[in-house]
């Protein structure tokens, strides 16, 4: 083989082997960013039902308080 095929196939394998450890380091900052939007993603969505959730329970006694404040009208009115 002359100097120049085999400089080549020292680069090529090189090259290579980079190219695999990219690879590698891609792929395993790939799965950590899946992790944490995975993690955001659960955070967000308990954000929502809590949120939800709060809404809903001031809308109950809001409700309460309105229907409370009708009868005591209602009562005044009659008398």
């Amino acid at each position: 083989m002359d100097i120049d095929r085999q400089v080549r196939v020292l680069v090529k394998e090189e090259l290579d082997k980079q190219l695999r450890e990219i690879r590698e380091k891609l792929s395993s900052i790939s799965d950590r960013v899946d992790k944490v939007e995975r993690a955001q993603g659960k955070k967000l969505n308990l954000i929502l039902r809590l949120r939800k959730h709060t809404l809903d329970e001031l809308m109950s006694e809001y409700r309460k308080i309105r229907d409370e404040m009708q009868k005591t009208n209602e009562e005044q009115a009659e008398i």
